[in-house]
């Protein structure tokens, strides 16, 4: 019989083969590290190379934390330190995981390309590098403001040409639009803001947006009424995405000795079948 313990254990000797391979590959083109600006020179954004420098996210947090306490800010001014920060953190992009983090998460973007698999989404990893796109650098803006014991939700902007996403934080039962990424320019502690972006008020939102639909990064053509709305109230926006990555860098480091076991497992039932 061919699906014998015997043969079994041979299947998972040689998948532990091929992952023990996949990952040296891998793990040998590793480059130096997450892409770091040096230098803002033309760059057109609150963008700070010393904040930049920044790569740890506790380290990111006492800086803010220092400045807290040390000028007594409270209320709606801790939210809107923090964006300041992550404005100046972060140059519009996105910073990806590659290969040699997590082979097996960039085979399977490959295949499945639609759900943008190899974004990072977790904090640390986003942290890494001067680059973030609107959900990571929200991912980050989120996990800071719970820290201050605020109520906190997601904006998604769902239209063509305007696929976005940004924040809200609630200060004494108002809430307040936060959106580090775009960098919109308006008066962050009116919370009437909020309540003009999540009714899709075109006028509000281009003097806001002005900017970005003069270089043609957005457009409102497409928005109406329901494409602007808060989410996720309290919740890690990517809880899924996290899992996916987590589970696939664990096999993809760590998937060969699974398999290796597994071989040796059943290499043991097959040998005591003849004792």
């Amino acid at each position: 019989m061919f699906l014998n313990t015997k043969n079994i254990s041979i299947f998972f000797f040689v998948v532990s083969l091929c992952l023990l391979f996949f990952t040296v590959i891998n793990f040998s083109s590793c480059p130096d590290g997450k892409r770091i600006v040096d230098s803002d020179s033309g760059i057109k954004e609150e963008f700070s190379v010393e904040v930049s420098s920044i790569t740890s996210l506790p380290d990111f947090k006492s800086k803010i934390k220092e400045e807290v306490v040390t000028n007594n800010i409270s209320g709606i001014d801790i939210p809107i330190l923090i964006d300041d920060y992550v404005r100046k953190k972060f140059y519009h992009d996105t910073s990806y995981q590659s290969s040699c983090e997590n082979w097996l998460l960039v085979f399977l973007d490959g295949i499945f390309p639609q759900y943008f698999l190899t974004v990072s989404l977790n904090t640390d990893d986003i942290m890494q590098s001067s680059f973030a796109a609107c959900n990571q650098q929200s991912i980050i803006f989120q996990d800071i403001v719970k820290d201050y014991g605020f109520e906190y939700g997601s904006v998604g902007f769902s239209a063509v040409k305007f696929q976005h996403f940004a924040n809200a934080v609630k200060v004494k039962d108002r809430w307040y639009f936060f959106d580090p990424n775009l960098e919109p320019r308006y008066n962050r502690s009116d919370p009437d803001i909020f309540d003009a972006v999540v009714a899709v008020d075109k006028e509000v939102l281009e003097s806001m947006y002005r900017h970005k639909i003069n270089e043609n990064i957005v457009s409102l053509e497409y928005l109406k009424p329901g494409s602007i709305y808060l989410k996720e109230i309290n919740k890690f926006p990517a809880r899924t995405g996290v899992l996916i990555q987590n589970i696939t860098a664990f096999i993809s480091w760590y998937g060969w000795i699974i398999s290796l076991f597994l071989s040796i497992f059943f290499l043991y039932f097959s040998r005591k079948k003849y004792y």
